[in-house]
């Protein structure tokens, strides 16, 4: 909802592109790290909470994950066509994510099964994503932090290498290190949000 009314009112403003700019940039850096941060972790939280019948679940939670992170970018952009009264584009955009989903289903569910499903959602949303990011540029020009997208992409892949290797002790020194990540990377993001918190319990 505040990002809602923070699309409406900034929409037309002079400042707009370095405005949504900031705040995308902003969030998804948050996430992509609370995304690598779930991936990290999971090794160790999920026989304390999953039963071992569903063992196989665990294979299938990264591009899930992954997912979910595309999503919260189209969520953000979504705001921003309906700040511009485009919920055309949002619905078409939402067809063409559902079509991709039901095709890479269908393509693939018999050879590789579940993982058809997980994947199929990672990669509609990701197609969203970039439909969206490309779409928006007539309207809001939207200028994405190259290099935090290139920390976020080998972080990654080092923490999914990781992840599918039978070795607890470098699963727990990749932990740390997305750790290191996940505070440096936000380390702003972080201070500003505390400083907030604290000012507001003074008053």
């Amino acid at each position: 909802m505040s990002w809602s009314e923070s699309a409406a009112l900034h929409i037309n403003a002079k400042d707009r592109d370095e405005f949504f700019s900031d705040i995308i940039n902003t969030v998804l850096r948050f996430f992509m790290a609370l995304g690598v941060g779930m991936i990290a972790c999971m090794p160790f939280v999920f026989p304390l909470f999953i039963n071992s019948k569903y063992n196989e679940a665990y294979n299938y939670i990264p591009p899930l994950v992954l997912g979910t992170v595309f999503n919260v970018a189209i969520c953000l952009y979504s705001q921003i066509y309906l700040a511009k009264k485009l919920s055309k584009q949002v619905a078409s955009t939402a067809i063409v994510g559902a079509i991709i989903n039901v095709l890479i289903n269908f393509l693939f569910i018999k050879k590789i099964g579940l993982y058809a499903a997980s994947i199929s959602t990672m990669i509609s949303y990701l197609v969203m994503m970039i439909y969206r990011h490309i779409d928006l540029k007539k309207y809001v020009n939207i200028k994405i932090d190259k290099k935090m997208i290139i920390e976020a992409v080998l972080m990654y892949a080092f923490t999914l290498i990781i992840y599918y290797q039978n070795n607890i002790i470098l699963k727990a020194i990749c932990l740390v290190i997305v750790c290191i990540y996940a505070y440096l990377s936000n380390r702003n993001f972080l201070r500003s949000s505390f400083m907030a918190i604290i000012n507001k319990l003074k008053r």
